[in-house]
Order: structure tokens, then C-alpha cells, then sequence
């Protein structure tokens, strides 16, 4: 959930590995979004130049910092603040990040950009219900498919809490 109450209606966007503007036509809709790739294209003038494993990330309420760059209009972006978004988009970003450490340290980073919570999640995952025991010994279909569903829904809602964050 984001409380846009406190921004007049606006969300925050971070676009991660940016193609291009694809969030630009969102503006009139309340998006707010910042643009940035490793190299952008050309034809991408609010694409800011930006290795995000390299980014700083600044104190909360600080501006984000943007050098010229001859090659890229937006420039190269070199720092963002901590908590400055509500939202951070990174489409088929990961599966080209070579090493699992770097791929960590990037959600780790996105986390770092993301408001935080207005109220922070006190919900347990859904439990599996007890596996029921075949007189072979095995778990029976039903049991299993209900404990992996259980699971299933347990993973995707952790993972939208590490993209999506209520604003303070």
C-alpha cells in the first residue's frame, strides 16, 4: 500500500535497467518515475547513465546527485537517497547480473530506496496443514499440492513486500 495522501497523488517510481521512458506516459497518471540503465539508448533522453551496483545511496531527504554526460542528456546519475521511492521496477535486470552475490547486493540496494512501511507486516505465512500419510508411507497428492500452494503464496508475499512499501 502507498499513502499517496502525502505526495499529492504521485508515486515515486525507480526504474531499474530502464529500456527506455516506458513509464513516461504514466506521468498524467501520477506516476513519477526515474529512469536509469547501464547504457542507455539514445533515443531515451530522461534515461540517466547509471551502474546501480555502483550508485551511492545517500541520506533520507537529500537530492539525488546527476552529472553531466556528453553521451547521455539525462547525465549520469551517481547517488539517490535512502527511502526515496515508492516502488522499484527491475524487468529482466537480474538474469544478467552474472554473479548471485551481486544479484543480492542489488535487491538489497532497491530495498535500501524503497519508503518504508507505514505499518510493518505482522502477518505469519500460511502454514501447511499436516501432511497425510499413505499406508505406503508417502504424503498423498492433496496434502502435497495444499503445502505447496501454501508455500507458493508464502514466497509471493514476501516478495512484494521487498518491491512495494507504503510511504511513511
Amino acid at each position: 500500500r502507498v499513502d499517496l495522501a502525502r505526495r499529492g497523488g504521485r508515486v515515486r517510481l525507480l526504474d531499474v535497467g530502464s529500456c527506455g521512458s516506458l513509464f513516461a506516459p504514466f506521468r498524467s497518471r501520477g506516476i513519477d518515475p526515474t529512469e536509469l540503465d547501464l547504457h542507455p539508448q539514445r533515443n531515451a533522453p530522461s534515461v540517466h547513465q547509471c551502474n546501480f551496483l555502483e550508485l551511492e545511496i545517500t541520506s533520507r531527504g537529500s537530492a539525488p546527485v546527476v552529472l553531466p554526460h556528453d553521451d547521455f542528456p539525462a547525465g549520469r546519475l551517481v547517488s539517490l537517497p535512502e527511502g526515496g521511492f515508492d516502488v522499484v521496477v527491475m524487468s529482466l535486470v537480474l538474469s544478467y547480473v552474472p554473479v548471485p552475490e551481486q544479484r543480492t547486493d542489488m535487491v538489497r540496494k532497491a530495498r535500501q530506496l524503497l519508503h518504508p512501511p507505514l505499518q510493518p507486516p505482522h502477518t505469519q505465512p500460511p502454514r501447511a496443514p499436516p501432511a497425510e500419510i499413505s499406508p505406503g508411507g508417502l504424503e498423498t497428492a492433496p496434502a502435497a499440492a495444499q503445502a505447496g500452494a501454501a508455500s507458493a503464496a508464502a514466497a509471493v508475499e514476501a516478495a512484494a513486500a521487498v518491491v512495494v512499501h507504503s510511504a511513511e
